[in-house]
């Protein structure tokens, strides 16, 4: 079993596992009460045929989900990094940068990722809160995805802008300075992410 810790949680990975217990302070709000009363609808849904990430448990004080072994972030961040090397930064910016260089796979993965978020928000009258690139799990080549970040789960009613459907903040970010330095070049993805309307 491996720990991480960071401002917002607990985590354990272990074996084919990864559980998140989320910290309740001041600016942390534990489990979002919409997940908690709605965690039998939320399991059920994540471990049909979809893309939102297998959860095999919900509680008061975690979430424990199926780990994906050498599935990563698409954009690493800040908060994320502790996770990974910096080898495994290094060659993950290198995919990414790769894959933004194909215009067509940039939109192709765009569609996919936002059909999967209304197809879950249609059928289970939820959204996920934080539609960032950070809550992405790709694998290697950035063929697959799985959306993660269950804990922000919440009604549409409750939800800001990163709630929203945006390419840019769903292929790339919402706020820069989250980024691990030197992952992309700012400048050129801002310029492509002009071109792609959602």
């Amino acid at each position: 079993m491996v720990n991480f810790e960071s401002k917002k949680a607990r985590y354990e990975i272990d074996n084919n596992t990864f559980t998140i217990f989320p910290k309740v302070n001041k600016k942390q709000k534990g489990i979002s009460n919409t997940l908690f009363q709605n965690k039998e609808k939320i399991i059920k849904y994540s471990n049909e045929n979809n893309k939102i990430v297998e959860i095999l448990d919900i509680t008061k004080h975690f979430i424990k989900t199926k780990y994906y072994l050498d599935w990563y972030p698409l954009v690493i961040t800040n908060e994320c990094k502790m996770f990974y090397d910096d080898r495994v930064v290094a060659e993950r910016s290198k995919r990414y940068n790769e894959f933004l260089s194909n215009i067509n796979k940039v939109k192709e993965m765009y569609d996919k990722i936002s059909s999967e978020y209304n197809l879950f928000e249609e059928l289970t009258e939820l959204t996920f809160g934080d539609m960032t690139a950070n809550n992405i799990l790709v694998n290697s080549d950035i063929t697959d995805f799985r959306i993660i970040d269950i804990n922000s789960i919440e009604r549409s009613e409750n939800v800001g802008i990163l709630g929203t459907l945006n390419p840019k903040y769903v292929l790339s970010y919402y706020g820069y300075q989250h980024v691990v330095s030197g992952f992309f070049d700012k400048e050129y993805v801002d310029k492509i992410f002009e071109g792609i309307n959602g």
